[in-house]
């Protein structure tokens, strides 16, 4: 898979999980937990309780895929709780750790979950149009080339294949390295032809 194929499936990924948290948002209100308001948690609203837990499941499923692009570009959002609380600063992926932004006692929020999500969504577009412009050129279409032997590995190994029948796996290895011997020659060839036109 090219890299700008696999920040499109990241980006799909990432919208598909704002929309779906949003769309849960939508369905919510604050529920108080204290006298002040200032501790509360996201809950349905009244008589949408049935379509309240449709759409968290939604959610939930959304966020595992779309966690894993905050993961690949080694993001994270920097929680401060309450000074009163006594609690550390950590750190989070706030598309895995999604829900609780729903629960006290709210030092993580679901506009930190839509920020974060939004501002990634824009760094993976550019990354995206970037890796676009690199794979038309002609560098990129070398790289391309001369990568696919590896890419071919990857599939056919076990963390690959994910439940392909060895068999599949062995053949699969013995192809891969097929190719990295073609591609080898094909470059020596190449540089070959270079090197008689030139020198």
């Amino acid at each position: 898979m090219k890299p700008s194929e696999r920040l499109l499936r990241d980006l799909e990924e990432l919208i598909g999980f704002r929309d779906a948290f949003v769309a849960l948002l939508n369905e919510s209100e604050r529920s108080p937990e204290s006298y002040s308001g200032r501790i509360f948690r996201w809950v349905s609203r009244p008589g949408r309780e049935t379509e309240w837990a449709r759409l968290r499941g939604d959610v939930a499923i959304a966020a595992g895929s779309a966690a894993g692009a905050v993961d690949r570009l080694g993001l994270s959002l920097i929680v401060k709780p309450a000074p009163m609380t006594g609690q550390a600063a950590y750190s989070l992926n706030p598309i895995a750790a999604w829900s609780s932004a729903l629960e006290p006692p709210n030092d993580f929020t679901v506009e930190n979950v839509l920020d974060t999500v939004t501002q990634v969504i824009g760094r993976v577009e550019r990354l995206r149009r970037e890796a676009e412009i690199t794979e038309r050129s002609f560098a990129g279409k070398l790289t391309r080339f001369f990568g696919l032997p590896g890419e071919v590995r990857e599939a056919m190994s076990p963390q690959g294949r994910r439940g392909v029948p060895a068999t599949v796996g062995f053949w699969g290895t013995i192809v891969a390295e097929i190719i990295a011997i073609l591609s080898a020659t094909a470059l020596l060839a190449l540089f070959g032809v270079l090197v008689a036109k030139f020198f």
